[in-house]
């Protein structure tokens, strides 16, 4: 088994979520999708704000600041990531397929975090797609910020989107063919 980590970002409504299901039908092993803002909604839900009644800006700023004290707190949003991820490869449920963990996750801090971490494990990729309105939190705000390895403009139709989920799909299995030591992402994980 292989595994490999693309951290994904772009704004709200951009189409990651799409984008991660097409990849999915692409891929021969399995494909997790992780965020660092869900543990952030199950605290938020305490407050009576449910994911369920939908996202606003209002909802999303709200995610970003918790999600920021907690960072600020003990690194909870990164460190639950980490150990949710060396679950699934050390875990009880030990697969022998490949393993592709898409972890979406917005602050360019947060994102060199996971690209330090998981070194030649892991792809940073922004979707962007035009015309959107301005977000209002800084998280949002900030997706623009960092130096991604790949860049998709989805400003095009369902299957061109589809075309480019295919060949990142692809690409993405050539990497993982050519890393070397694949079981060994919590190297220096911190304790969780």
């Amino acid at each position: 088994m292989t595994y490999h980590v693309v951290v994904i970002n772009g704004a709200a409504r951009s189409g990651k979520d799409t984008f991660v299901a097409l990849f999915k039908q692409a891929f021969a092993g399995n494909v997790v999708s992780l965020s660092t803002v869900t543990d952030v909604k199950l605290a938020a839900e305490v407050l009576g704000v449910y994911e369920s009644e939908g996202k606003t800006d209002a909802t999303r700023k709200l995610w970003s600041d918790i999600k920021d004290a907690w960072t600020a707190y003990n690194d909870g949003p990164f460190r639950s990531i980490v150990g949710k991820i060396g679950g699934w490869i050390f875990g009880t449920n030990y697969l022998t397929d490949d393993m592709v963990f898409f972890i979406h996750v917005r602050e360019p801090g947060e994102i060199e975090k996971f690209k330090k971490h998981y070194g030649d494990h892991c792809t940073t990729l922004l979707i962007e797609r035009p015309g959107m309105p301005a977000p209002e939190n800084h998280a949002d705000q900030e997706v623009k910020n960092y130096s991604y390895d790949l860049e998709i403009l989805n400003s095009g139709s369902l299957a061109d989107l589809t075309r480019v989920a295919h060949f990142t799909a692809k690409r993405i299995s050539e990497i993982m063919a050519k890393t070397i030591h694949p079981i060994c992402p919590m190297k220096g994980a911190p304790h969780v």
